[in-house]
């Protein structure tokens, strides 16, 4: 409690999701968190405000979700973008094939461009390139992802309900 944020580097803020149990005791998603709103504005101009335990406990009764659910954050990259695409070049210049792990959009754009940059640079487009455990990829990515002939494993835990691949 709260719910955790996640940290894979996205295009655009991670929905803040408000739960409630269902008929059969499972958490359910009920709505997202308005982080947009007036009352998460305050929460995170005066976050004092929210701080005791108390506090908590008469927000979520009134709101149905925790304070810190306001926060807004669309996740970060392991590296900095510029080291990134200076890494990848140089190791396209020294003749490696890279194998790039991403999980969320802004990582897969920011591998994509890495290597198409790398390619530029080096003026090799044949180079077997990958990008690995790609779960969320924006279309026109997509669209440059087979235009550029690039490798992708793709990872689906995310759609398991299964409470074994938690």
């Amino acid at each position: 409690m709260p719910p955790t944020l996640p940290n894979a580097g996205a295009l655009r803020p991670f929905l803040q999701p408000i739960f409630s149990v269902d008929a059969n005791g499972h958490a359910t998603v009920t709505g997202y968190v308005d982080t947009a709103s007036q009352l998460c504005a305050d929460v995170r101009a005066h976050p004092g405000k929210y701080a005791a335990a108390a506090d908590i406990d008469a927000f979520m009764k009134a709101h149905h979700y925790h304070p810190a659910q306001c926060a807004i954050s669309s996740g970060q990259l392991q590296h900095k973008r510029e080291v990134i695409l200076e890494y990848v070049r140089r190791m396209h210049l020294a003749g490696f094939n890279m194998h790039i792990h991403t999980i969320s959009d802004r990582a897969v754009r920011t591998a994509v461009d890495a290597i198409e940059a790398a390619r530029a640079a080096d003026g090799n487009s044949t180079t077997r390139d990958a990008l690995a455990h790609v779960q969320l990829a924006a279309p026109a990515d997509v669209a440059r992802i087979g235009r550029d002939h690039l490798y992708v494993a793709f990872t689906y835990a995310w759609m398991n309900t299964s409470r074994t691949m938690t």
